[in-house]
C-alpha cells in the first residue's frame, strides 16, 4: 500500500509534466493548474451541502460551502501572486479536507458550524500571512527561545486559568473574549519551528547543521512534555514527543537517538497501564476493541462499526448514523466519512493527507537551507504522526488518544494551527524556485548528508498513511458482514424499524397484523425514513398470526413468510435510498372460526384447532390463555414470568397424550401430540369422529379431547383439568 501510495504521488510530481518550471535543487512545480482543483473540491462541497439541505431543508447550511468558496478562491488568487512558485496541490488538498471536516460537522454538530467557519477565516488568513515568498522567516528563527517559551508560558496557563468549553472533563483550554483555544496545538508548532532554528545553528543560509548538542532541545522537549502529563493530555504529549523523535533523526542522522526515544515512550505507555487506570483502559480496548462493546469498549466498537456500514460506496451525504460514535466530530470525523462516504471516500481523505505529507517532504529535500530542510521535514512530520494516531485510533490499529484531525475535526485552535503550518510549508516550496541553480547545487552539496535521513522519514510518513489505508479496506470491506451484523449495532434496530412490513390478511380480507408509520423524522439530521411500528388489529388470532417483537423475534405467520412480509431490496433501492416495504400474505384464517373457538376455550386453558378437511387448510388456531400482540414489549417480563404460559402456543406446540384416540398409526404410534396434529390425523379418518376423552397427564392432572365434524371442517379442542 505504501507503495502504491508512493507510485501515486509520483505520478502527481511535478517532474512528471512538461509544463511545469525547473526550480531549486531540481524541484518543478506547476504554475497554471492549482484553481482547477480548487473548483473540483468546491463543487463537492456544494453539492453534498445541497444534499443535506434538501433532506433537513436548513437552508442556513449553505453558508458554511459560501464560506469555504470565498476563502479558497481569495486565497488561491492571492497565493498565485505573491507565492507563483508554491506547491499547487498543497491549498487545494486542505481545502478538500475542509470540505469533508464542515459537511461532518453540518451532519452530526450543526450548532457547531458558525465557529468553524471562523476559525476557518482566521486560519486562511494566517496562511496567507507567511505563505508570501518574499516573507521573511527570520522573526521566527531569531527569536527561537522567545516563542518556545510563548508556547510553554500558555501551556502552564491552563493549569490555573485553563477551561473545558463543554463544562467537563480536562481543562486543556484558555478562553479569550469568549473564543477557547488550546495552547497544546500552539505549542507543537512552535516546538518545531524552536528545533528547527536549534539545529539549523545562526550561521549564513547554507551552514551545515549544528547536530552536536542535544541537551538544551531535550530540556525544553521535557519541560514540554512535563506540563502535558501534569494536564494528563496524553495525546498531545505523544504526538509532541514523536514528532521530536522525527526531528532528532533529521538532525542528527543518527536513528539510535530516535529508536532508544520511541522504546521509551512504549515503555512509559506500559508502565502506565499498570498505574493508571484511564491509560489501562485505552489499552485494553485497543487490544480487544468488542471486549466490552456496550461500556468500556463502546466508542471504539461504534467507531469500528460505523467504517464497515460504509463499505465500498458509503451511505451517501445524510443517510449514515455516525452520531452513534461519541465525539465524532472531535476524535472520530474519520469514520463519520467512511460511514457515509464509504472506503472511497475514507481512501481519498487518506490520498490527500498522503499528498500534504509527501510533498511537505519534497519540499524539504529541496529547501534553500538546513532551517527551511528542518522546518518542513517537521510540519511533515508532524501531519504524518498526527494523521496517523488519530485514524489509527480510529481504526483500533494504535491505542485512543482523542487528538484531532488536521482540517477536518472540529476546533478552532486546530484548524488554525493546521492552516499556519501548511502556509510555511507553501512558503518554503515558493522560495525553491527563486534562487539561481547554482544556489541550488551549493544547497546539494552542503545537504548531501540530510537527504538520507529525509528519504527514510518520507517513507516511514507513507508507511504509516499505507496502515491506515489497509486497516481502512480491512474494516470496511473484509469484516463488514461481520460487523454490521453484530447485537450491538444500533443501525439495525434503525433499519428494521424503517421496513413497512407487508399487512397479513384473513381469507375475506381482513387485516390481521399492519405495519403503521408512527413518526416521518426521528432526527433531522439522521434519518428522513418514516419508523414503522407493528399493530394487530385483531389480538384474538395471536395463536395463528404470531408476533413480530425487535426485542422478541418472531413467531406464528410472522415468522413463517417473514421473507415475503419484508421484501427485498435491489441495489437501485439501496442507492436512492427507498424504503424497504414488503408484499401482503393472505391466510387461510376465518375469523368467525378464531372467535367462535376463542370463546369456548375463555377461562381455560388448552388449544383447538378448526381444520378444513378436504383441503387441509387450518382456519382457526386458539391457545388459551393468550396474550395481546400489540402489548407484548410491555408486558413481556410478566407473561415470562406467568406460571399459565400464555405465550405457549398449546394448539401448535402442546404435548397431550393421545394414547387413547385410536389414532396410533395415524400419528406414527406417538404417545403425545398437539391439537394440530390429531386434527390432520382425523382429516383422513372421518369415521373416527366424533371424539370425547379425558386422557390423563404423566405430569398429573388430565386433558379432555372433543372433536367433531361440522360439514368439511374438523374441529378439536384439547383442554386441561
Amino acid at each position: 500500500m505504501g507503495g502504491w501510495l508512493l507510485g501515486v504521488l509520483r505520478r502527481l510530481s511535478p517532474s512528471a509534466r512538461p509544463e511545469f518550471v525547473e526550480g531549486r535543487a531540481g524541484a518543478s512545480y506547476p504554475v497554471p493548474n492549482s484553481q482547477s482543483f480548487i473548483f473540483l473540491a468546491l463543487a463537492f462541497a456544494w453539492v453534498c451541502f445541497a444534499a443535506l439541505v434538501i433532506q433537513t431543508r436548513q437552508t442556513n447550511l449553505l453558508a458554511a460551502p459560501a464560506v469555504l468558496s470565498v476563502i479558497a478562491i481569495a486565497a488561491e488568487v492571492f497565493l498565485r501572486r505573491v507565492a507563483p512558485s508554491r506547491d499547487p496541490l498543497l491549498w487545494p488538498s486542505a481545502v478538500l479536507l475542509m470540505a469533508f471536516g464542515l459537511i461532518v460537522i453540518a451532519r452530526v454538530a450543526p450548532n457547531f458550524l458558525p465557529r468553524q467557519m471562523l476559525w476557518l477565516c482566521l486560519g486562511a488568513a494566517g496562511m496567507c500571512a507567511v505563505a508570501p515568498a518574499r516573507f521573511s522567516l527570520r522573526w521566527l528563527r531569531r527569536f527561537k527561545y522567545t516563542w518556545l517559551l510563548i508556547g510553554l508560558a500558555l501551556l502552564a496557563a491552563t493549569l490555573f486559568f485553563g477551561v473545558n468549553p463543554a463544562g467537563q472533563g480536562a481543562p486543556l483550554w484558555l478562553s479569550l473574549l469568549g473564543v477557547f483555544f488550546q495552547p497544546a496545538e500552539v505549542l507543537r508548532l512552535l516546538m518545531i519551528a524552536f528545533l528547527a532554528a536549534f539545529y539549523a545553528g545562526d550561521g549564513p543560509p547554507l551552514a551545515p547543521l549544528q547536530g552536536s548538542g542535544i541537551k538544551p532541545a531535550l530540556l525544553m522537549g521535557g519541560v514540554a512534555l512535563a506540563l502535558l502529563a501534569v494536564q494528563q493530555d496524553l495525546g498531545a504529549g505523544a504526538l509532541l514527543l514523536l514528532t521530536f523523535l522525527f526531528m532528532l533523526y533529521l538532525a542528527t542522522g543518527r536513528g539510535w537517538f530516535s529508536l532508544m526515544g520511541f522504546a521509551a515512550l512504549v515503555a512509559v505507555i506500559a508502565l502506565g497501564g499498570l498505574v493508571s487506570a484511564r491509560v489501562n483502559l485505552r489499552i485494553q480496548t485497543w487490544l480487544n476493541p468488542f471486549g466490552d462493546p456496550l461500556e468500556r469498549s463502546f466508542q471504539i466498537a461504534q467507531s469500528l462499526i460505523a467504517v464497515a456500514s460504509g463499505g465500498v460506496f458509503g451511505q451517501g451525504v445524510g443517510q449514515g448514523f455516525p452520531a452513534f460514535v461519541p465525539a465524532v466530530h472531535t476524535d472520530f470525523p474519520f469514520v463519520a466519512i467512511a460511514e457515509e462516504f464509504g472506503l472511497v471516500g475514507a481512501l481519498t481523505v487518506i490520498a490527500l493527507f498522503a499528498v500534504i505529507v509527501l510533498r511537505a517532504w519534497r519540499v524539504a529535500q529541496n529547501a534553500p537551507d538546513a532551517y527551511g530542510f528542518l522546518l518542513a521535514g517537521g510540519i511533515a512530520a508532524s501531519f504524518a504522526v498526527q494523521v496517523f494516531v488519530i485514524i489509527g485510533g480510529n481504526l483500533a490499529l494504535v491505542p485512543l488518544t482523542g487528538v484531532t484531525l488536521p482540517f477536518v475535526s472540529y476546533g478552532g485552535s486546530s484548524l488554525a494551527v493546521s492552516c499556519l503550518a501548511l502556509g510555511l510549508v507553501i512558503h518554503l516550496s515558493g522560495q525553491m524556485s527563486s534562487k539561481s541553480h547554482g544556489a541550488a547545487r551549493m544547497v546539494s552539496s552542503s545537504q548531501g548528508l540530510l537527504r538520507q535521513p529525509a528519504r527514510v522519514s518520507a517513507g516511514l510518513s507513507a508507511a504509516m498513511l499505507a496502515a491506515c489505508a489497509l486497516a481502512v479496506t480491512y474494516w470496511g470491506v473484509v469484516q463488514s458482514q461481520t460487523l454490521t451484523a453484530r447485537d450491538d449495532n444500533p443501525r439495525r434496530v434503525l433499519a428494521e424499524q424503517a421496513i413497512q412490513r407487508g399487512r397479513i390478511l384473513a381469507r375475506d380480507g381482513q387485516v390481521l397484523a399492519v405495519s403503521s408509520a408512527i413518526s416521518q423524522t426521528r432526527d433531522p439530521l439522521v434519518s428522513r425514513l418514516a419508523v414503522f411500528a407493528r399493530q394487530y388489529p385483531q389480538p384474538q388470532a395471536a395463536p395463528f398470526v404470531g408476533y413480530y417483537s425487535l426485542n422478541h423475534g418472531l413467531s406464528g405467520v410472522e415468522e413463517s413468510a417473514d421473507v415475503t412480509l419484508r421484501g427485498a431490496r435491489s441495489f437501485g433501492d439501496a442507492l436512492l435510498h427507498r424504503p424497504q416495504a414488503g408484499a401482503d400474505v393472505t391466510t387461510t384464517l376465518d375469523l368467525r372460526w378464531q372467535n367462535e373457538l376463542a370463546g369456548q376455550l375463555a377461562g381455560a386453558t388448552g388449544g383447538a384447532v378448526a381444520l378444513n378437511a378436504r383441503t387441509g387448510e387450518v382456519l382457526a388456531l386458539v391457545s388459551a390463555p393468550f396474550y395481546n400482540p400489540n402489548t407484548l414489549d410491555k408486558e413481556w417480563d410478566a407473561l415470562k414470568q406467568n406460571p399459565s404460559a400464555p405465550l405457549l402456543n398449546r394448539a401448535v406446540d402442546g404435548a397431550y397424550p393421545v394414547s387413547g384416540l385410536g389414532l396410533g398409526a395415524a400419528l406414527g404410534q406417538a404417545q403425545t401430540a398437539s391439537p394440530v396434529q390429531v386434527a390432520r390425523a382425523l382429516a383422513g379418518l372421518p369415521a373416527a369422529l366424533p371424539i370425547h376423552k379425558t386422557l390423563a397427564r404423566p405430569s398429573g392432572g388430565s386433558v379432555v379431547w372433543q372433536a367433531e365434524l361440522r360439514g368439511d371442517v374438523v374441529v378439536v379442542t384439547a383442554t386441561e383439568r
